[in-house]
C-alpha cells in the first residue's frame, strides 16, 4: 500500500524514494470537448510556470485526454509553493490563452468533426480558470504539506461528459489528413461509454494486447509483413468528450499505408477469435500488471500512475490494487470491448499520404464489409 491521505480530488502521496525532491502534478478536468493539445501549449509558456523553470524546476504542462496537466519536479521543501503554482497557473489561463489554437492537434480535429457532427467544437472559447481541478502531490514523508494546505487548490467534482450514450459510426469512415511530417496510419475506435469505471482495465488490456507489448496482436502482424522499419502504438485517449482507442502504424514510405491497413484489418476483422487464443490475453495481463507494478517503484512513477486515474476519473484507491484488479477482469469483457473495431465501427485516419497511397487505401477501406466514405 501506499500511504496517502485521500481528500476529495486531492491525493497525497509519501514517496517511494529517499531524493529529498516532490512531484506535483495538478489537473485540470475540461468539460466536453476541448482542443487541449493547444491549451497545454500556453500553459506551458505561462508565466507561472517559466518562474518555476527560472528556478531550476522541471516544469511543464500536457495534455491528457479531455484535460490538461501542468507538472513540477521540485526540491521538496518547496512542494506546496509549486502546488500553488501550478494551480494558479490553470486558474489565470483564461487571461493567458489565444481565442482560437495556432497548430491544434490535427487528428484530433478531425475526429470532432466525425463524432461531434462537424460543429467545430475543437476550438475553445475560454480557458480553463473554473474547470473542476485535482492536485496529485508525491513527496518524503516529512515533507507532504497538510491536507488542509491543498484543499483550497482544488476546484469542484469531475465532468462526466464522456458518459454519455452511445455515439453512432456509420463506417467505416476514412479521413486523409494534410502532410505534417509523419506518415502514419490509425485506426480509430469509438468506444462505448462506461458502465463501471473499472471497464477501463478492459480496455486497457485490449489496448495492451494489440500493440502494448512486444508480443502484441498487430505488432507481430505488422513485424511479419514489413521485417522492420516501422513503430506501432495503442493508445487509449479522449476526443470530443469522448473515449476512443487509437491504433497506429508509422513507416517511412507512404506507399507502405495500403499493405499496413490490409494487415490490420486481417487482425481486427477476426480479432474475437485472436484474442481467445490461448496466451493472448494471459500475456497482455501480465505485462499491465508489471507496468503498474513498476509505476510504484519511483517518484516521477508514481505521481505520473496517480494522475493518470485522477485524470480518467478513476477510483484512486484502485491504483493500490490495480493488479488483483486486472487479473480479475474477465476475457469476456475484453472480447466485448473489442467490438468498438469491427469494421462497420472504424475511423481510419492517414497522416501525410501521397494521393496513390490514398486511393490505395480508400479502395481497401470501400472493400469492407458496409464500407463507405
Amino acid at each position: 500500500m501506499i500511504g496517502r491521505s485521500c481528500e476529495g480530488l486531492q491525493v497525497l502521496a509519501v514517496s517511494p524514494s529517499d531524493l529529498d525532491l516532490c512531484a506535483v502534478h495538478v489537473v485540470a478536468h475540461a468539460s466536453g470537448v476541448g482542443a487541449t493539445t493547444d491549451l497545454a501549449r500556453a500553459l506551458h509558456r505561462s508565466d507561472e510556470i517559466g518562474a518555476l523553470r527560472d528556478k531550476g524546476y522541471v516544469a511543464t504542462a500536457s495534455a491528457r485526454g479531455a484535460g490538461v496537466v501542468t507538472s513540477a519536479i521540485a526540491p521538496a521543501h518547496a512542494a506546496r509553493e509549486v502546488a500553488e503554482s501550478l494551480a494558479r497557473a490553470i486558474a489565470r489561463s483564461d487571461e493567458q490563452i489565444p481565442p482560437a489554437p495556432s497548430s491544434p492537434d490535427v487528428t484530433e480535429t478531425a475526429l470532432a468533426q466525425v463524432i461531434g457532427g462537424g460543429d467545430g467544437a475543437m476550438l475553445p472559447s475560454a480557458g480553463l480558470g473554473a474547470a473542476p481541478r485535482s492536485v496529485v502531490l508525491v513527496a518524503p514523508q516529512a515533507a507532504l504539506p497538510g491536507a488542509d494546505d491543498i484543499r483550497p487548490l482544488t476546484v469542484g467534482g469531475i465532468d462526466a461528459a464522456r458518459h454519455r450514450a452511445p455515439v453512432p459510426v456509420d463506417g467505416p469512415i476514412f479521413l486523409a489528413l494534410p502532410p505534417t511530417g509523419r506518415i502514419a496510419l490509425e485506426v480509430v475506435a469509438v468506444l462505448d461509454p462506461w458502465t463501471d469505471a473499472r471497464d477501463t482495465f478492459s480496455r486497457s488490456l485490449l489496448s495492451t494486447a494489440l500493440a502494448g507489448h512486444h508480443s502484441g496482436l498487430v505488432t507481430t502482424a505488422v513485424d511479419a509483413a514489413l521485417h522492420g522499419g516501422y513503430d506501432v502504438s495503442s493508445t487509449l485517449d479522449v476526443v470530443a468528450g469522448v473515449d476512443v482507442l487509437r491504433l497506429s502504424v508509422g513507416v517511412r514510405d507512404s506507399a507502405l499505408l495500403a499493405p499496413v491497413y490490409s494487415c490490420l484489418a486481417r487482425v481486427l476483422d477476426d480479432l474475437a477469435a485472436l484474442l481467445r487464443r490461448p496466451g493472448v490475453l494471459d500475456g497482455a495481463r501480465a505485462h499491465a500488471a508489471a507496468a503498474y507494478e513498476a509505476s510504484r517503484a519511483s517518484l516521477v512513477a508514481l505521481a505520473e500512475g496517480i494522475t493518470s486515474f485522477v485524470a480518467q476519473g478513476l477510483p484512486v484507491e484502485d491504483f493500490d490494487r490495480a493488479g488483483d484488479l486486472i487479473a480479475a477482469t474477465r476475457d469476456d469483457d475484453v472480447i466485448r470491448t473489442s467490438a468498438a473495431l469491427s469494421p462497420a465501427r472504424r475511423v481510419v485516419v492517414l497522416h501525410g499520404a501521397t494521393e496513390r497511397a490514398q486511393d490505395a487505401v480508400r479502395a481497401l477501406v470501400r472493400q469492407t464489409p458496409g464500407g463507405a466514405e
